[in-house]
């Protein structure tokens, strides 16, 4: 029996841990509007809520009072606006209530705020055209029978929102609306809609607009930049599209939401410098072109080094920029990035001793000391044992390592800062500071020709 609920209890633990953290909303990037209802009439009150969401749809509080204005439109160049709402700072949703709908048919109510995608809400709202009283004598016009005599088709209005751009990230849905036209309180029958859909994420589809309903709805999201078309193909029963039958949508790079630093290449010497890369990722790690100029501040938080620049921008349309690293003693060292709402990823760097360039450069040192130090006539016996010959070899093998060296820190411009990390390079270059002796610092100094062995 203890057996048993020892077993249940560690069965419960794991579950709990097994459960996802919850997350942290993130910064307010986009409106959405909702409307309390489901059926409208014209100058009738509505309540609406607008709400602050983060790239990935959830609440996003407001960081400071935010203004939303909502209008109300039939196409992008006609608009009215109704009243202005304010989100207060520390909420992420506000109500309000419009004392009536001026337009009618199948209108666009839309928020919207500076900084902010706007969000949005397709109705259908009756009364948008008075039925005039017919002339006497002359019978109201009816609607015109479909061909071969079949009933008359059933009018159809499509239309879509939030009416702007949208991020191809698959997580900015727009939602495709169906409304029945026709006369009476809703569809007298279950209608279906086919679409061709350019992005294959169109969901339902068919799209259905229930039977007694005024309107149908389905959502679809793309991951991919660039123009979908999504174009009515068939409806059953047959339908009468009234104004376009098809939509095209425009998917653009979503936002960054990361800044990710990295060092390359991951493990230098002390002789080296590494480029430090910054870089705009969007929610799913991706590169994320910046819409802005993004200046980004960098700052050494272990370890020891120099950056050339502390402060560097991305520019508009590009997704990242870069600076050089300068090593001053050799161990981990991490780097950090920050930019204005944006999280940030450290990046890091190892940095060793040369220890094979440096017994390098000290053999060609010592072998450049040796070459100077033959005497003229080769012929002469017993030249090595005149004490100057060890001294010589001595200068040499420090003068060689102290040229290499001032070549890696760029101070000899003759010798590419690329060509010394080549163990041959290492070894000639100091071969040459070991012939000159203290003619390096001649060389290094003033100018090469003035350099004597």
């Amino acid at each position: 029996m203890r057996e048993r609920g020892f077993f249940l209890l560690l069965l419960l633990v794991s579950m709990v841990a097994s459960l996802p953290a919850q997350r942290e909303p993130g910064q307010s990037v986009k409106l959405d509007l909702k409307v309390d209802g489901e059926r409208f009439t014209r100058f009738a009150p509505v309540t609406f809520t607008v709400l602050l969401l983060d790239v990935n749809n959830w609440p996003a509080k407001a960081a400071v009072d935010t203004p939303v204005h909502i209008s109300l439109r039939t196409s992008p160049k006609d608009a009215v606006q109704l009243t202005t709402v304010t989100v207060r700072r520390g909420e992420s949703s506000v109500s309000g209530r419009l004392s009536g709908l001026p337009l009618g048919g199948v209108v666009y109510l839309w928020a919207k705020s500076p900084g902010l995608l706007a969000g949005g809400v397709s109705l259908k709202v009756r009364g948008g055209v008075p039925i005039a009283k017919p002339a006497p004598g002359i019978p109201p016009p009816q609607p015109a029978p479909a061909p071969s005599g079949e009933p008359p088709l059933i009018p159809v209005a499509l239309s879509f929102s939030p009416q702007r751009d949208f991020w191809a990230n698959g997580k900015d849905p727009v939602t495709l609306s169906a409304f029945y036209m026709g006369a009476g309180a809703g569809s007298p029958s279950e209608i279906k809609l086919r679409f061709a859909d350019g992005t294959g994420t169109l969901n339902p589809n068919p799209l259905v607009i229930p039977p007694g309903s005024d309107e149908g709805r389905a959502k679809l999201t793309f991951n991919h930049a660039g123009p979908v078309e999504v174009k009515f193909l068939r409806a059953d029963p047959q339908v009468a599209l009234e104004g376009g039958s098809g939509f095209r949508f425009n998917f653009v790079p979503p936002p960054a939401t990361r800044l990710r630093v990295s060092v390359s290449p991951p493990v230098i010497t002390l002789a080296e410098t590494a480029t430090v890369i910054v870089e705009l990722l969007d929610d799913d790690r991706r590169p994320a072109a910046s819409a802005t100029e993004t200046p980004v501040t960098l700052r050494i938080e272990q370890g020891g080094g120099s950056l050339a620049q502390t402060e560097v921008s991305i520019p508009r349309g590009k997704s990242s920029a870069q600076t050089e690293f300068r090593p001053v003693w050799r161990g981990a060292t991490a780097i950090a990035g920050s930019a204005a709402g944006i999280e940030s990823q450290a990046g890091a760097v190892t940095v060793t001793l040369p220890v094979a360039l440096m017994l390098l450069s000290a053999l060609g040192g010592l072998a450049g000391g040796f070459l100077a130090a033959l005497p003229k006539e080769r012929r002469r016996k017993g030249w090595w044992r005149d004490p100057k010959v060890p001294i010589r070899l001595v200068i040499g093998t420090l003068t060689g390592f102290f040229l290499y060296w001032a070549a890696s820190l760029g101070l000899v411009s003759f010798v590419p800062r690329a060509v010394l990390m080549n163990p041959i390079s290492a070894v000639v270059v100091a071969m040459i500071g070991g012939w000159l002796g203290t003619g390096v610092f001649s060389l290094i100094i003033k100018k090469p020709d003035e350099a004597k062995p």
